[in-house]
């Protein structure tokens, strides 16, 4: 267990109202871009050898991009979140086989309860960062 797990704990209230603000600072964001974009489109379909290639190629390499680095998030998040779950299993069934437990066995499982914690809470926000990065940017670019 780590310090910050432990702060994750306390503070995980604070967390949850950070990404409720970060999704819809992200769905205000999008919206602006998808209405600086969506001429583009249109102009692109009814001209293509005059279309903004520049803005159209970002269009799907950054959207990739950053969906692909919230996905890499969320599989590792889910890998911690497997791997104390199976843990807690495994403790569980050597509790129910009737083995007894020491003070280091329980300090192990709640060890892995605020492990697992931390990573439930930090989850959501983490893997939206990436989309929210960049929306964020393509709207302060598409302003101006």
């Amino acid at each position: 267990m780590t310090r910050s797990s432990v702060l994750d704990l306390w503070l995980w209230p604070l967390e949850v109202a950070r990404t409720a603000v970060g999704v819809a600072e992200t769905f205000c964001n999008a919206q602006a871009v998808i209405a600086k974009r969506a001429p583009k489109i249109t102009s692109a379909m009814r001209d293509p050898l005059n279309a903004d290639s520049r803005e159209l190629t970002r269009m799907v390499t950054e959207k990739v991009d950053a969906f692909g680095r919230s996905g890499k998030i969320l599989t590792d998040g889910q890998g911690k979140i497997q791997a104390a779950l199976s843990g807690q299993a495994k403790d569980l069934g050597r509790l129910a086989g009737g083995e007894i437990f020491g003070p280091a066995d329980w300090m192990r499982i709640a060890n892995r309860n605020v492990e697992l914690w931390s990573a439930m809470v930090n989850l959501p926000g983490a893997s939206l960062h990436p989309v929210r990065t960049r929306v964020a940017k393509n709207a302060r670019r598409l302003k101006r």
